[in-house]
């Protein structure tokens, strides 16, 4: 435990953060065995002390050796951005949780669930290491296969989920936010934290309309890890001379134009859309559409423009209001299509 209010015989005991000695006098007494910390404590327990360069690190390490290495027997997805990851979580849970028949957990700043029906309050966007262990043991001996996580800049920062291997990461999208004393004393430092979990991840699912989006993909190149891009075109961007959108609308033609601005950046085709939705003439409704790389057009000169061609998939509408809740839904079909789920 790092709770000093759960010690009992045999406890070990993880001292992290502002630790205040005192909470120790009684330790002994409840049956303290051993604890992991960065300096001794030796005056106020007698406790054996396992002194180590950093304590979050060691708690998570130890943790999932504890509890069996639990994310070892389960699919995960992490899911991070400053805006939308809780509703993208919930989208993303609702796929898996159908396609497997109820066999999906959860972990976000709303609910915990780790028997695929069943939520509790949570406390945290991303719990403790130790507490995400522990849950995940719970959701593997309930029978889960899958976990869905929204992951905050600060589990990065105070290494909740240090040593933690993502199936599928989603990066939803970047802007200024929790800058302050208590939790990132600059932006910079925010968007790094961000960018660990592309180096955390087999599979990335990237909001190619995010700011920052090449230096993103600069941190997957760089850790060798696959990409998929997605992104919600706007009637204004789909709608003009340059491009051929006349059947559009009709969601039985086999192809779906799309002009993609080409230009010399070296990532300008990686951030074009895998994955499009877009709104449907007099309708609420959105088209999911998926690129068909076999049929692309790619043009040597430069005033021209890419045309990429999109293949229907299916249409939807959300009974949750803003449009941007598009967007969050169509970042959950990609990373559910990364999974290999395409029904």
């Amino acid at each position: 435990t790092y709770d000093t209010r759960d010690i009992k015989s045999g406890t070990l005991l993880f001292i992290k953060g502002n630790f205040k000695s005192e909470y120790l006098l009684d330790a002994d007494n409840k049956g303290l065995t051993a604890y992991v910390a960065e300096q001794s404590y030796a005056q106020y327990t007698k406790a054996v002390g396992l002194i180590v360069t950093d304590a979050k690190k060691a708690m998570s390490v130890l943790a999932a050796a504890f509890f069996g290495n639990p994310q070892e027997k389960l699919t995960i997805v992490g899911i991070t951005g400053t805006k939308g990851k809780t509703t993208t979580a919930y989208f993303t849970h609702a796929i898996l949780n159908s396609h497997s028949h109820g066999k999906a957990a959860l972990f976000s700043s709303v609910d915990n669930c780790v028997d695929g029906k069943n939520y509790v309050e949570s406390n945290l966007t991303t719990p403790e290491s130790f507490d995400a262990f522990k849950m995940m043991r719970e959701a593997v001996d309930n029978g889960m296969k899958y976990l869905v996580m929204e992951v905050s800049s600060q589990a990065y920062k105070v290494n909740r989920v240090y040593g933690l291997k993502f199936d599928v990461a989603a990066f939803l999208n970047i802007s200024p936010d929790h800058i302050s004393p208590i939790e990132h004393p600059t932006f910079e430092d925010y968007l790094y934290c961000k960018r660990q979990i592309i180096a955390n991840t087999k599979r990335l699912v990237l909001n190619s309309d995010t700011d920052h989006a090449d230096l993103l993909l600069q941190d997957a190149e760089r850790n060798n890890v696959l990409v998929t891009t997605f992104a919600r075109i706007k009637k204004d961007e789909i709608e003009g001379d340059a491009c051929e959108n006349d059947n559009f609308d009709d969601l039985d033609d086999d192809r779906i134009n799309y002009c993609a601005p080409a230009n010399d950046d070296d990532y300008t085709e990686l951030l074009t859309p895998d994955y499009i939705a877009m709104p449907v003439e007099n309708s609420e409704s959105h088209c999911i559409a998926m690129r068909d790389s076999s049929e692309d057009d790619d043009y040597e000169d430069n005033d021209y423009e890419e045309d990429v061609h999109y293949c229907p998939i299916d249409e939807f509408a959300l009974s949750i209001a803003g449009d941007f809740n598009y967007e969050n839904a169509l970042a959950a079909i990609a990373i559910a299509g990364e999974l290999g789920i395409n029904q």
